[in-house]
């Protein structure tokens, strides 16, 4: 009987296609294989297309027949983000004697799509330095691949090292060994996973088969991934995990380590870590989409940091040039020189001095600083009397002035016969207030419940009339700046995702979307999104009748929600 122990560039022929076993990439003499708990994994080619596959050998314990029913249920997620394997096939007698024939322990082997790429296992063991922002761009990754999971009711159910794939290249993580995915609807496996050392949670020993199966190993793991940039938390890992085993769930140093060293990144981090590590249950750890929202900000920040590499701060100068007006001082007129002529000529009778006429003050146009037009009544002024005065002794710009007589505006009505009000200001050169003298008013009486009617409208004094005033004048004080959003729905694509759009809300530096199966959002999921995004959608395609609304956020400051939108998906 042939065993299927390939050498490099062997032939293989799964369903009429040709494949050839690729050589390691390091050890050429060798195939491109690795041996894992379960099964022996191979890089096959595809000859005709040089597109890169997978075959995976189960170990005989492992081969069983339920493996064809698994695949085919597991062929719905293959367009999922991180569930790339599941576009797969099980090799079983019929339509793929032609490679049962040659190699029959191939009898249950899967084929599937080859992902590039490191397991995070490799990572780990060879304590491979990672930057920051690469570490924290895993972890993102990683929890947005878990968290939809968890969202659409789905688990992975052997979260670990082994079973994670990063791709350096794209930042993206994706998941292996699918084979015990746990999802609505799927037969429960024969031997249900127990989880993987370094990973486990004190209940996994029971069995995972559930929807928060990941939750514990999904904490370990975005722990180790956020952390892995510090050198300590390298040196201290227990060769193929961070954690050992036997230290799982107990308050030891390493424990106190990662948790110190997550603290210092987001105390988020730090106490859905405590969380998680202190669980009884899966059900009391934190849920997967809370380590997203968490790593989430974490990497962003992150990220906008090293958008600048280099900068340096503007310097300023310990002392500059005095920048303040100067005293225009006039120039004092130059001695008269006489020749040396004059000097000896006889004097001459004296002669009546003629008086010169003063010299006028040379206006000069004064440059005003562009301002909004003040729209006043035509009015005629008069005139007034210049005043000369001297400038002062300390010198200055004004050589001269005079005082500004605004009259009286004409008196005008408004409908309900008040009298309205006109304020002039007027400004000089430097923007600095001068004194306008405004004509005393007469007296004239004013009706008591007018009086009031404008006090109470101006918001000058008086009390609202009811508790309902009250409220709205609460209401109105508090009120937010950020717009009301418009939602819509802009499409369904062919995976049942409703894409939605709406409006944008200046000032707004997030948005909180709210999804819900009723109108009132009891227990609605949350999705916060960047400012600059005013389209979602789901990564999971969805069903039913749903709701949606959304709200603007700036800090503290939350707008009004959104109408809500109501679909219907089939």
């Amino acid at each position: 009987m042939n065993e299927f122990n390939p050498s490099p560039h062997d032939r293989l022929v799964i369903a009429g296609q040709a494949y050839q076993v690729m050589p390691h990439p390091s050890v050429p003499a060798f195939a491109f294989g690795q041996e894992g708990r379960k099964a022996f994994v191979y890089q096959l080619s595809n000859i005709a297309d040089g597109s890169l596959f997978a075959i995976k050998k189960f170990k005989p314990a492992f081969r069983v027949p339920e493996l064809v029913d698994v695949c085919d249920s597991l062929a719905r997620f293959s367009t999922w983000r991180g569930l790339e394997v599941c576009a797969r096939q099980c090799l079983h007698a019929g339509p793929h004697d032609d490679a049962l024939d040659s190699f029959p322990d191939l009898e249950y082997a899967v084929l599937m799509p080859w992902i590039s790429g490191s397991t995070w296992y490799d990572i780990v063991v060879g304590e491979r330095p990672l930057a920051r922002l690469d570490a924290l761009t895993f972890a993102n990754a990683t929890a947005e691949v878990l968290s939809a999971l968890e969202e659409s009711g789905l688990a992975h159910c052997d979260i670990a090292a082994p079973n994670v794939i990063i791709n350096p290249n794209t930042g993206r993580t994706h998941l292996i060994d699918i084979e015990d995915l746990y999802a609505p609807g799927f037969a429960s496996p024969s031997a249900l996973p127990a989880g993987t050392a370094g990973y486990a949670h004190k209940v996994a020993s029971d069995g995972l088969w559930s929807p928060t199966a990941d939750r514990f190993a999904g904490a370990v793991l975005l722990a180790e991934m956020a952390a892995w940039h510090v050198p300590d938390i390298r040196q201290a890992a227990d060769e193929e995990h961070y954690f050992g085993p036997a230290e799982m769930q107990e308050d030891s140093a390493r424990y106190q380590l990662m948790l110190n060293t997550l603290a210092s990144m987001d105390t988020r981090l730090a106490d859905l870590l405590e969380q998680a590590w202190a669980s009884d249950t899966l059900d009391e750890c934190p849920r997967l989409s809370e380590w997203r929202n968490a790593l989430y900000d974490v990497f962003r920040r992150e990220q906008i940091s090293k958008v600048v590499t280099d900068w340096q701060p503007i310097a300023i100068p310990e002392s500059l040039p005095d920048a303040r007006p100067q005293p225009i001082i006039p120039p004092e007129p130059a001695p008269a020189v006489l020749s040396l002529e004059e000097e000896v000529k006889p004097v001459p009778a004296p002669v009546e001095p003629v008086e010169a006429e003063p010299m006028k003050p040379v206006e000069e146009p004064v440059a005003l600083p562009p301002s909004r037009p003040i729209v006043a009544p035509q009015v005629s002024v008069p005139s007034p009397q210049s005043q000369h005065i001297a400038p002062p002794p300390s010198g200055g710009p004004v050589r001269e002035w005079r005082p500004l007589i605004v009259p009286s505006a004409p008196e005008a009505e408004t409908q309900s016969g008040r009298q309205i009000g006109i304020d002039i200001l007027a400004r000089s050169p430097g923007n600095h207030p001068l004194p306008i003298a405004l004509p005393p008013k007469p007296a004239e009486p004013i009706d008591e419940e007018l009086k009031e009617e404008e006090l109470v409208d101006d918001g000058i004094s008086g009390e609202p009339e009811d508790e309902t005033m009250a409220e709205l004048d609460e209401q109105s004080r508090s009120a937010s700046t950020l717009l009301k959003p418009v939602l819509d729905l802009s499409h369904v694509d062919k995976r049942n995702r409703p894409h939605l759009v709406w409006s944008e809300s200046p000032g707004a530096t997030q948005y909180l979307l709210h999804e819900a199966d009723n109108p009132d959002f009891d227990s609605p999921k949350e999705f916060k999104l960047k400012a600059d995004d005013t389209r979602w959608n789901p990564v999971w395609g969805r069903s039913g009748r749903l709701f949606y609304r959304i709200q603007a956020r700036s800090g503290d400051d939350a707008g009004p929600w959104s109408d809500i939108l109501n679909i219907r998906i089939a």
